[in-house]
């Protein structure tokens, strides 16, 4: 079972939070699970490399070198075969996760000018907070919480038909106007 699945299932993760997100480290502002399919990929590309290297000098692995012909995920007789373009980095997550309209506007809004973003995401690195509470912080930094905009314009929900603030019934209900109150 995939670990967001149970992240989920458990209320450490709200099912809209971004995916991207999730296997971020802390100190870019994700949630710090390890990527187990980059994972994957970079141990292949070691252990490609490694027998390549040994097979220069080492008959059994020229031998095994040789026979491999899509017999392992290896592929060792394949020179071509770029396993790195599998991996996916920090920076193509974060330019994924920016390029969301309602989830990328968090990474934006902890890069400007008067935001002092290591205090931003200094919680997060401390790990003080219950997992559930964590994920429902992150989920409001997501701007998927069910707010009137939200479920308006976002979920399509047609019985909403005024998205004015519940308090003050002059601006949009969101999540942003909400942290302002």
């Amino acid at each position: 079972m995939n670990y967001r699945v149970l992240c989920t299932k458990y209320r450490c993760h709200h099912p809209k939070s971004t995916v991207e997100r999730f296997h971020l480290p802390r100190n870019l502002g994700g949630r710090g699970v390890i990527d187990i399919v980059n994972l994957h990929y970079q141990q292949l590309e070691r252990l490609r490399q490694y027998c390549q290297e040994k097979a220069n000098g080492s008959e059994i692995h020229q031998i095994v070198t040789y026979i491999d012909r899509k017999i392992t995920p290896l592929n060792l007789t394949n020179e071509t075969t770029d396993l790195h373009s599998q991996i996916q980095s920090n920076e193509v997550k974060i330019d994924n996760w920016k390029e969301k309209q309602l989830h990328g506007r968090y990474p934006y809004q902890i890069e400007e000018e008067l935001m002092n973003r290591k205090s931003s995401i200094k919680w997060l690195c401390l790990g003080e907070h219950f997992a559930e509470t964590e994920g429902f912080i992150i989920a409001i930094q997501d701007q998927v919480v069910s707010t009137k905009n939200y479920r308006k314009f976002v979920l399509k929900d047609f019985n909403i038909l005024d998205d004015k603030c519940r308090l003050c019934r002059d601006h949009r209900e969101n999540v942003d106007h909400i942290i302002s109150l």
